[in-house]
């Protein structure tokens, strides 16, 4: 999906380079700072699972996103706002599907992930996947009720009723 269009990292302004991600092309900082990714390129390298991920590795995901409580997001949002490599303009800085990590967001033009954020995204996607299936990290997944970390294997044998919780 990338252009011609020659575009520079938000964080050092170097030229970014192109590279192959699981079949897609991403423009990469040659200093390691992060990823660009044009719209729709994230969606199709979330969907992808051409390398299978350790269970430990989706788990950490899960259990990380469990407990960011948005923290990741606040720390990011008191950094500013990075300019698109596209257009320029300011991103919008968002958590991406409640994984707690924080992306830089342009609506028209994609998302910008900093060093690391893509495989979290990526072991965070497929662990949730894996759970729904009931594979290994369904298994070791934690889920937050009432202010209580619950492993999700115990939160399933607990019957429910339309009783409110406690305040």
């Amino acid at each position: 999906m990338s252009t011609t269009t020659i575009r520079t990292c938000p964080s050092c302004s170097a030229t970014l380079d192109v590279v192959n991600h699981e079949g897609v092309e991403l423009d990469r900082c040659p200093a390691g700072h992060g990823i660009w990714l044009d719209k729709g390129e994230l969606r199709a390298v979330v969907l992808s699972e051409v390398a299978d991920r350790p269970a430990e590795e989706e788990v950490q995901a899960l259990d990380a996103a469990a407990l960011d409580h948005g923290q990741g997001l606040l720390a990011e949002v008191a950094r500013g706002a990075r300019n698109c490599p596209v257009c320029n303009d300011p991103m919008k800085i968002t958590e991406y599907a409640g994984s707690g990590v924080a992306i830089d967001e342009c609506r028209l033009h994609g998302v910008w992930l900093d060093d690391g954020e893509l495989a979290r995204i990526e072991a965070y996607a497929e662990g949730l996947r894996n759970q729904a299936r009931g594979g290994a990290a369904g298994s070791k997944a934690r889920t937050t009720v009432a202010g209580l970390d619950v492993p999700a294997d115990l939160l399933a044998t607990i019957r429910t009723a339309n009783v409110p919780p406690p305040a």
